[in-house]
């Protein structure tokens, strides 16, 4: 009964907050913040104590050990990186789905510079979010006829930053113990701080935390096979940013340039086929397949902002970290 009494709160609160948006927006918002209503109403409607959960003997064992391991995470994010120590995380939701969310990211044909979104509690952002993918898809088609590169991709979590307590999602629990202890760091690092209309750096300052806390939970922990797990898996990712930021500067030049429309766009489709063809000869000495199922769905304007969008100035801030 306090779970549905604080449920019921949450949600009076979110109609409150909700119902003066739609006040001072156009009606063209409703819609979209209708289902943004309906999607956190659901997560709230589902969660359940983890104590609880970890008591019951109905309950699977493999979910009561991702559910423990994720309150040890938590607890180490508290004492070790200073996150904040709030409900977050302290109950469970199950969606039966594989995605909590699914982003929209939009680019001129010319240009990699994110078409934003703005609202009134979080400011501006340079995607937009649907809690159901028929939606995001419905979206993907609108913006693609205003003549735009779109880039849809599904999500496990994401943060509502403080203003409700974030539960742990069935979509989180697949992952790995380093992506799951990630993801949670991250999250947090979003209640800790935010900067309104800056999407790259609350991002790329919620990746940079996250590699820290994993790097310090994994030192801790002492297990060098996750250790040298997961300084592979950066070295890795570090070798595909470094291929997104070549091929970034090489269609920034392209863009720059006075060519005419038609054989903007032939250049535009050359340098993706190059990326691509790059990867495919780079990831034999990277022994993983880790980027496949990037790589094998279209490229495009969009799907390179979604990774500069993340990754933009995670190197300067571990270098910064490094010094101090």
């Amino acid at each position: 009964m306090a779970r549905l009494n604080r449920s019921l709160t949450s949600i009076r609160f979110l109609l409150t907050v909700i119902a003066f948006i739609l006040s001072t927006t156009g009606c063209s918002s409703l819609t979209y913040y209708s289902q943004s209503i309906a999607g956190q109403t659901e997560i709230w409607m589902k969660q359940k104590s983890i104590n609880n959960l970890l008591t019951d003997p109905e309950q699977k064992e493999e979910l009561k050990q991702r559910l423990n391991f994720v309150k040890a995470i938590r607890e180490f994010s508290v004492i070790e990186l200073g996150l904040p120590d709030n409900n977050s995380y302290l109950s469970y939701a199950d969606l039966e789905r594989r995605f909590v969310v699914w982003t929209i990211y939009a680019t001129p044909r010319f240009s990699l510079k994110p078409k934003n979104w703005c609202y009134l509690v979080v400011g501006c952002l340079s995607y937009k979010g649907y809690f159901a993918e028929a939606d995001a898809k419905k979206e993907m088609v609108k913006l693609r006829q205003e003549g735009l590169d779109v880039y849809m991709g599904g999500v496990v979590a994401y943060s509502t930053l403080g203003w409700f307590a974030d539960p742990v999602l069935n979509t989180m629990l697949n992952w790995s113990d380093i992506e799951l202890a990630k993801v949670i760091f991250h999250e947090l690092t979003h209640q800790l701080l935010y900067i309104n209309n800056d999407t790259v750096f609350n991002e790329s300052f919620a990746e940079t935390i996250a590699i820290i806390g994993v790097r310090k939970w994994l030192d801790k922990k002492g297990d060098m096979h996750l250790i040298d797990q997961f300084e592979e898996q950066r070295d890795t990712q570090k070798l595909f940013i470094e291929l997104v930021f070549k091929y970034k500067h090489r269609l920034e030049k392209l863009f720059q340039s006075e060519l005419p429309v038609v054989v903007m766009e032939s250049e535009k489709a050359v340098i993706f086929n190059a990326m691509k063809s790059e990867y495919e000869q780079a990831k034999i000495n990277w022994q993983t397949d880790d980027y496949d199922n990037w790589f094998n769905t279209a490229l495009n304007n969009a799907k390179l902002a979604s990774v500069l969008t993340y990754h933009q100035f995670v190197d300067d801030m571990l270098a910064i970290y490094a010094k101090s």
